[in-house]
């Protein structure tokens, strides 16, 4: 990617379900100076959102708990309020350079019964306890296929870490299921069967800074949504969710001893549809 391509991408569309986050229709924009890799790139954008796909593995671990490997792989940045917007096309090519996201997470897990119409259905709503999540720059590109991508990558001395989060501030995702067979979907799509959206901490690496050039300071929390198949809720199996949309965006948060008072949720985020080839 010598010279990235700018595409007109549709709006990304962060709603919340029965609840209004703060966060929802945040215009975060931030500058990114892909000058600061290599020469060769773009240089100075504005973007909102970096979209992408995702592989994840969710373990059961307990009655009520669960456990999360994911590797996100970016498409571009976009503009999620302007569909006339500006991005830069991060699509793996020889030349160019990737970006791609780790998350791990533990959590709890609550199965309830319900009707919906005439059709009996399982809520299975997960909520994120602990987590870390990391942003690497893939300079040769060689992290860029996350088609069992979760168990075996390893970043390398061509990955260059941007940003880091230590702290789950909030997080959770629902699906419903068929009662009669917890395998299957309400809605019919296995393939989109819910959605979770997850607040972490973010501080940026001395290279993130040279990156994200704006705002200063930056942004100390990001925010990554995405939608996901059916998870099999059986004690001790381990469910592959393969190629999944996701997206990040920034933001920021009160300090920690503020958001017990606030109690920000994150419930139902809507995604973005586009994955760059």
């Amino acid at each position: 990617m010598t010279s990235a391509h700018k595409k007109l991408l549709g709006a990304v569309v962060f709603g919340l379900a029965a609840v209004t986050s703060p966060y929802a229709n945040a215009q975060n924009f931030a500058t990114i100076d892909e000058n600061s890799l290599d020469a060769a790139y773009d240089g100075n954008f504005t973007s909102e959102v970096l979209n992408g796909e995702y592989d994840e593995l969710v373990t059961i671990t307990g009655a009520n708990t669960f456990s999360v490997a994911l590797a996100f792989d970016a498409g571009a940045w976009t503009i999620a309020t302007d569909i006339a917007g500006n991005g830069s096309d991060l699509t793996n090519s020889t030349d160019g350079y990737d970006i791609y996201g780790l998350f791990t997470g533990t959590g709890t897990f609550t199965s309830d019964p319900g009707i919906i119409g005439s059709t009996n259905v399982i809520l299975n709503t997960f909520t994120f306890t602990s987590g870390t999540f990391e942003l690497y720059a893939d300079l040769d590109n060689d992290n860029s296929n996350i088609d069992g991508f979760v168990t075996s990558i390893t970043p390398d001395g061509n990955d260059v870490l941007l940003a880091s989060g230590d702290q789950v501030i909030s997080g959770s995702g629902t699906q419903i299921v068929l009662a009669s067979d917890p395998l299957q979907c309400f809605n019919g799509d296995n393939n989109d069967c819910g959605s979770f959206g997850v607040t972490t901490s973010l501080s940026l690496t001395p290279a993130g800074m040279n990156y994200f050039t704006d705002p200063v300071p930056f942004f100390n929390a990001s925010i990554e949504a995405g939608n996901f198949s059916t998870i099999n809720t059986t004690l001790g199996v381990q469910t592959e969710v393969d190629q999944a949309v996701m997206n990040i965006i920034f933001t920021n948060v009160p300090e920690p001893t503020s958001l017990a008072l606030l109690g920000i949720g994150m419930l139902g985020f809507g995604v973005s549809r586009r994955k760059q080839a």
